[in-house]
């Protein structure tokens, strides 16, 4: 069975300014598209949205480490923001919160139907791994785009 789904590129630009509020705009649209493909589909573009969801996880980990040593906060206090932000069911909260739902790629028979917290959280991880590798690996767009997210230090 060969399944073609796409996300037009007028989709994609709403999603850059109502999700991520202007604050970026992907030059490759196409990493963006992986990044929002929310069905479990074995195959290769599975795999490189994988991908992308290690790299935003392991970025969203460094980007609060240093937040937590810009602000002199112990190793212990800055494990445990970790712990809450990058976890994923907060993950899935903020997507709810802001509306990404709608964003995600679903097979038709899941249409109506919110997005699960491990699709939702794996979601939100593989687009800032999307931004992480579209913007050469620049950290203050990738923490631009976690606040947009709702992924900030906490004060």
């Amino acid at each position: 069975m060969n399944f073609h789904f796409s996300i037009s590129d007028d989709t994609l630009e709403s999603f850059e300014t109502s999700i991520l509020h202007g604050k970026y705009h992907f030059k490759d649209k196409n990493l963006l598209r992986r990044a929002l493909r929310g069905f479990i589909f074995i195959d290769t573009q599975d795999e490189a949205r994988k991908v992308l969801a290690m790299s935003g996880n392991t970025t969203v980990r460094q980007i609060l480490v240093n937040q937590g040593q810009e602000r002199n906060i112990s190793v212990g206090n800055i494990q445990d923001v970790i712990t809450h932000v990058a976890s994923n069911s907060h993950l899935h909260e903020r997507g709810i919160a802001i509306g990404l739902d709608p964003f995600i790629l679903k097979f038709p028979g899941q249409l109506g139907q919110p997005a699960g917290r491990v699709v939702m959280a794996t979601t939100i991880e593989a687009i800032i791994g999307a931004v992480y590798i579209d913007s050469q690996k620049n950290a203050n767009d990738c923490e631009a785009v976690m606040a947009a997210l709702g992924l900030a230090w906490p004060e």
